[in-house]
């Protein structure tokens, strides 16, 4: 199996047929680019994630006892 990246202007009509063309065939495999919110964290990513949470829920917690 090879890849092939292809990089084009959305605007451009030319290069948007040719896309459809390509997905039309049903012989190519298209991947999208994963967005921001399906990437997979690391493990501080998800450390420091839960520490920030944390400490909002704490802080209306105490902020509810006053």
């Amino acid at each position: 199996m090879a890849t092939l990246t292809i990089s084009y202007d959305g605007r451009n009509k030319i290069a948007r047929n040719v896309v459809e063309l390509i997905r039309s065939l049903d012989e190519f495999q298209i991947l999208q680019p994963k967005t921001e919110m399906e990437k997979e964290w690391t493990a501080e990513e998800e450390r420091q994630a839960f520490l920030c949470t944390s400490r909002k829920h704490a802080a209306r917690i105490l902020a509810d006892e006053n």
